[in-house]
């Protein structure tokens, strides 16, 4: 790994000499017609290794980056632990992982599944399949992980949310969301089609497994109240958990832990690999 490359490293503050590997890379989007910054945290044996891993991508909340993870929570013994590779993508600080009908040039769920999760696929070792990828997020990402398996549940096993915007009408003044779906008084059916209580039915009979973990204090609980009741209805496997706290990186800090076990134990272990090589290094 060259030296320029462990910059993510250092500010994570959080990798033991015994730990896994993080390095920065860029993804190219033909979508966007611009190049967006990831970073992957590998398994301490991946380069040695002859496994294809399954993999847990991480998205940020608003204002954040893809740095945002790995500086919070120790992304690189965790990588080690559960025998995982995390991707932590780059929501351009207010995408809400969506495409945008209003903004031009920001379609973050297309560059998410088309561009993203295929060159995952093409240059690390992974389990190509739905059983080998996990998606979760915080707040914004949080929502972003939950409609993403919900529209697109052939690629994603399992997903979780830590305090995640479940009903964007709930804040139609904050975040800049109307930058990206209109103003709300004019655009509301949009902005319900966008938001993940409206997606739920579409994962009715897909099998597929939902954590969501919300603060006490937070104001983003009733939202996540609400879509534990929804997904209740349609029988939708999944689990709920509210816990003291608020809308912040404490309340992450304090549950990521508790929502990777959940995720790695819906995901496939490692694997024989499939003929990728084990390549770590810029891209």
């Amino acid at each position: 790994m060259k030296p320029h490359l462990i910059a993510a490293v250092l500010l994570a503050g959080v990798l033991s000499t015994h730990a896994g590997i993080i390095e920065s890379a860029s993804i190219r989007s033909q979508s966007m017609k611009m190049r967006g910054p990831v970073i992957l945290v590998y398994p301490s044996a991946y380069a040695r290794s002859r496994l294809d891993y399954s993999v847990i991508y991480l998205l940020h909340g608003y204002s954040g980056n893809c740095a945002a993870w790995p500086k919070i929570v120790p992304l690189s013994n965790w990588a080690d632990t559960f025998q995982v590779v995390f991707v932590c993508l780059d929501g351009n600080y207010n995408s809400w992982y969506l495409d945008s009908p209003v903004k031009k040039g920001s379609s973050y769920e297309t560059f998410i599944i088309t561009e993203a999760v295929p060159w995952v696929d093409r240059v690390i070792r992974t389990n190509a399949s739905a059983q080998g990828r996990a998606i979760a997020g915080t707040s914004m990402g949080g929502h972003g992980a939950l409609t993403l398996i919900a529209r697109h549940p052939d690629l994603f096993i399992a997903a979780g949310s830590i305090s995640g915007i479940m009903d964007l009408t709930q804040f139609p003044d904050e975040w800049e969301i109307d930058r990206l779906l209109g103003p709300l008084e004019t655009n509301r059916d949009r902005w319900q089609k966008a938001s993940f209580v409206s997606m739920v039915p579409l994962l009715a009979g897909k099998n597929r497994s939902m954590v969501l973990f919300a603060g006490l204090q937070d104001f983003a609980l009733n939202g996540n109240r609400g879509a534990h009741q929804i997904l209740q209805s349609y029988g939708i496997s999944h689990e709920y958990h509210e816990y003291p706290g608020d809308h912040s990186w404490r309340f992450v800090q304090a549950h990521a832990r508790e929502m990777i076990v959940f995720l790695a134990s819906k995901l496939a272990p490692p694997k024989p690999e499939e003929g990728k090589k084990a390549v770590i290094g810029n891209r």
